[in-house]
């Protein structure tokens, strides 16, 4: 099974990436994903966030306000860093797990889909990381269009993680997906077809 590492900073269109991987044929894990199950009404990410932040982390029927711990914790460097360091190693167990049951099936290649992956120190997982760029101004356009959000939380949203360029910098394969899809995807194509030999 060959495991590749798919990160990108926020807004640069990972998950678009990774859509079009699958038509491809490749098999998926996403952190984002695990983390949403984890943090359904009563299981261990959902303790943890009430433990924290209380009732005010809970919409009426119980589940997680995404927007108010968002708030919370990009607005304040301390509190990201403390949230990361509760939740990472609870997603780092489930992600192991869904690699062994992958290792297990017919899997040829599998992405794991982590958008903190250098933040979060997890080099480790795959032998290869693709990061998805985009520039700076690109991002930011497309994070004020996406969350519906102003542009000063745009900006500490964009500053609390590292910057795209820097994953640029440290990834093996870059998608640079500051133009048009059509350009984007010929990036993919090569790129997988050369996984696709190995």
């Amino acid at each position: 099974m060959i495991t590749v590492g798919l990160t990108g900073g926020i807004a640069c269109g990972k998950s678009s990436v990774a859509r079009y991987l699958a038509t491809l044929g490749a098999k998926f894990i996403g952190a984002d994903r695990l983390a949403y199950k984890l943090a359904k009404p009563q299981k261990i990410l959902w303790q943890i966030y009430v433990s924290r932040y209380g009732e005010k982390a809970l919409n009426p029927d119980r589940t997680i306000n995404r927007p108010y711990v968002a708030q919370v914790v990009f607005a304040d460097e301390a509190e990201l860093k403390w949230l990361n360091g509760a939740t990472h190693p609870v997603l780092r167990r489930a992600m192991e797990r869904e690699i062994r049951r992958h290792s297990r099936s017919n899997t040829r290649i599998l992405f794991l889909d982590v958008p903190l992956w250098y933040e979060a120190g997890w080099d480790d997982l795959a032998p290869t990381v693709w990061a998805v760029y985009a520039d700076e101004e690109t991002q930011l356009k497309r994070l004020l269009r996406r969350d519906h959000v102003d542009e000063q939380a745009a900006k500490l949203r964009l500053s609390a993680q590292m910057s795209a360029a820097e994953k640029r910098d440290r990834a093996d394969v870059v998608i640079d997906n500051s133009g048009s899809w059509d350009e984007t995807r010929e990036q993919i194509d090569a790129a997988f077809a050369m996984l696709s030999e190995d």
